[in-house]
C-alpha cells in the first residue's frame, strides 16, 4: 500500500481570525512606492527587513504559525496608510523560515505569490466599514517551509476591521493553531523492527533557542550489559535534557520494549542524542528495575547552521545512526534511528514519525505488523494475539524476577503483546495469597522475614477463547 505517514505530532495553524481591530484614518499617508520592496517566498532579492517595513507603517502585528512538524513561525502583518480612507495591508514572513539557502536573516518575504506584493487593498465608507473586503470575508496564504513541514495554508478573516479618525489598535488573532509536544506518537505500536534496516523513521525539529548544557555534566549511566551499574533515573537525566522522545522496539518482532531518546543541548548550534533503555531488560543479573541504561556508546552529535539546517557532527550524513541492543535473554538486535528532515528551526522542540511504507505489494497494510506483509494481523478469536501467533503461545514462562526496593518486594513478569492477565501466586513458610493484574509488575510492601516462594500464570485474551499458560517455575528467596 503505497502511502505515507505524515508528521502528527502537531495541529497546524489554518485559521486566523481579527476579532476587533481599528485603524486610524488620520495617521500620515504614504504611497505605495515608499514601502521597501520586498520579494516573494522563494526568491532571494530583496534584503528590506520586517523593522525597516515597520517604520513606515500605520500599525503592525506578529502572529505565530504552528507547521505541521510543530514548529512556531512569525507571521508578520503591516498595514500602510496608502490613501485618505485606503489601507495596505501586507503579509510576511522571515527569510530564515522560508530561504533554501543563504545568509539572510529577519529579511521579510511576502505571500500571496510574486504578483501580489501590492497585498490587500481596502477602502473605507465614511462609517469605517470596508467596501472591498475579499470574497467571504477572508483569502489563503500559503507558505512553503525550510525545515521540510508540510506547506502551510492559512486562512485570513478580516471581517471584523474598521477605520476612522481616532487612535489604532488591535486585538489578539484567533489563532487555531496548537502545540502537543507531551506525548508525541511513536511509530504504529505493532511495527515489526527487523535487524539490519531502516526501522525507525522520524522527523525532528528542534530548539537552538534553549538554554545550553555541558556535556560534562550530564550524569553518567552505565552502558547496557555492563555488569557493574549506576543508580542514576531517568528524572535525573531530564534535568539536563531540552527535549525526550518515547517510543517501542520489537525484540524478535514481537516483544514490545521501551527506548528512550534523550536530546541534549550542548552547544548554540549543537545537540547531542543518547539513547536509554531500562535496566530489567538489558541488565545480566536482573538486580535493579526502572533505571536507565545507556545504549550508543559513542555521542551522537549533530551541528546546525544559523539557519537553523543540519551542516555537520557525527550523525551520518544520511542522518541516523544505529544502537545494538544486548537483550537480557541472550539475544541481541540492530536497530537504526533516520532522522529525515532534522532542523533546529523552532522555538519549541518537537518530532514526529514520517514512516514510509514497508509493504508496497500489500494493499492492507503498510508496516510488517505482527506477521508480515501479506498476511493479516486480524485477531478472529479474540484472544488478544494475531491469529498468526497462536502457535507463539508459551509452554513454559520465565521465572518471576524479585528484587527488594525500600522495604517492598517487586515481582517482574513476562511482558507479552495483546491483552493479558497474571495470576501471581505468593507464598511464605507455606501460607499462599493469590494476585491478580493486568499489569507485568507488581509491589508487596512491607514484606514478612522467612523463606517465600512466587510463580505465575497469563490467561492471552478474554471471554470464551481466552487461553490461559501452566504456571511458570518458582523462584525462590529469602526476606531477612
Amino acid at each position: 500500500m503505497a502511502e505515507t505517514l505524515a508528521c502528527v505530532s502537531a495541529i497546524p495553524t489554518t485559521q486566523l481570525t481579527l476579532q476587533t481591530g481599528h485603524l486610524d484614518t488620520g495617521s500620515a499617508i504614504i504611497s505605495p512606492g515608499s514601502i521597501p520592496a520586498t520579494t516573494a517566498v522563494g526568491v532571494v532579492a530583496s534584503s528590506a527587513t520586517v523593522t525597516d517595513l515597520e517604520t513606515v507603517a500605520s500599525l503592525h502585528s506578529e502572529h505565530d504559525i504552528v507547521d505541521s512538524l510543530g514548529s512556531l513561525h512569525a507571521l508578520h502583518v503591516i498595514y500602510f496608510h496608502t490613501g485618505a480612507s485606503q489601507f495596505t495591508i501586507k503579509f510576511y514572513v522571515e527569510s530564515q523560515d522560508v530561504d533554501d539557502h543563504g545568509a539572510f536573516v529577519s529579511v521579510a518575504r511576502h505571500l500571496l505569490g510574486a504578483s501580489s506584493e501590492a497585498g490587500i487593498v481596502l477602502d473605507f465608507d465614511g462609517s469605517g466599514t470596508p467596501t472591498n473586503l475579499p470574497p467571504g470575508d477572508d483569502f489563503t496564504l500559503e507558505v512553503t517551509w525550510n525545515n521540510g513541514a508540510l506547506s502551510s495554508q492559512v486562512s485570513i478573516d478580516l471581517s471584523g476591521i474598521t477605520a476612522s479618525g481616532s487612535g489604532p489598535f488591535l486585538s489578539e488573532f484567533d489563532n487555531d493553531g496548537q502545540i502537543e509536544r507531551s506525548t508525541p506518537p511513536a511509530l504504529n505500536p505493532n511495527a515489526f523492527l527487523q535487524s539490519d534496516g531502516p526501522l525507525i523513521l522520524l522527523g525532528a525539529n528542534l530548539d537552538a533557542g534553549a538554554p545550553a548544557v555541558d556535556a560534562g555534566d550530564i550524569p553518567i549511566v552505565t552502558t547496557a550489559g555492563a555488569t557493574s551499574f549506576s543508580a542514576t533515573s531517568f528524572e535525573d537525566l531530564s534535568h539536563f535534557a531540552e527535549f525526550q522522545f518515547n517510543l517501542n522496539v520489537l525484540e524478535r518482532g514481537h516483544v514490545p520494549h521501551p527506548i528512550t531518546l534523550l536530546f541534549f543541548h550542548t552547544d548554540h548550534n549543537e545537540y547531542t542524542i543518547r539513547t536509554y533503555t531500562r535496566s530489567e531488560l538489558v541488565d545480566p543479573t536482573g538486580a535493579a528495575i526502572g533505571f536507565p541504561r545507556l545504549l550508543n556508546s559513542t555521542d551522537i552529535v549533530v551541528t546546525f547552521d544559523s539557519l537553523g539546517m543540519r551542516n555537520g557532527g557525527t550523525l551520518a550524513s544520511g542522518a541516523f545512526f544505529s544502537v545494538i541492543i544486548p537483550w537480557k535473554n541472550g539475544s541481541s538486535e540492530k536497530y537504526y534511528i533516520v532522522f529525515d528532515p532534522i532542523s533546529a528551526k523552532g522555538r519549541t522542540s518537537s518530532i514526529c514519525s514520517v514512516a514510509t511504507d514497508y509493504c508496497p505489494t500489500d494493499g492492507e497494510k503498510w508496516l510488517p505488523g505482527e506477521c508480515g506483509c501479506g498476511i493479516s494481523d486480524a485477531d478472529l478469536n479474540n484472544n488478544g494475539l494475531p491469529d498468526c501467533k497462536d502457535a507463539d503461545l508459551p509452554t513454559a514462562l520465565l521465572k518471576p524476577l524479585v528484587v527488594t526496593e525500600r522495604r517492598k518486594l517487586v515481582f517482574g513478569l513476562q511482558t507479552f503483546p495483546g491483552t493479558v492477565e497474571y495470576t501471581l501466586r505468593i507464598t511464605r513458610n507455606g501460607k499462599t495469597s493469590v494476585h491478580t493484574s493486568d499489569a507485568s509488575r507488581f509491589e508487596l510492601k512491607d514484606p514478612r522475614p522467612g523463606r517465600w516462594h512466587a510463580r505465575y500464570r497469563v490467561k492471552f485474551g478474554s471471554g470464551d477463547n481466552a487461553e490461559t499458560s501452566p504456571f511458570s517455575a518458582p523462584a525462590f528467596f529469602q526476606v531477612h
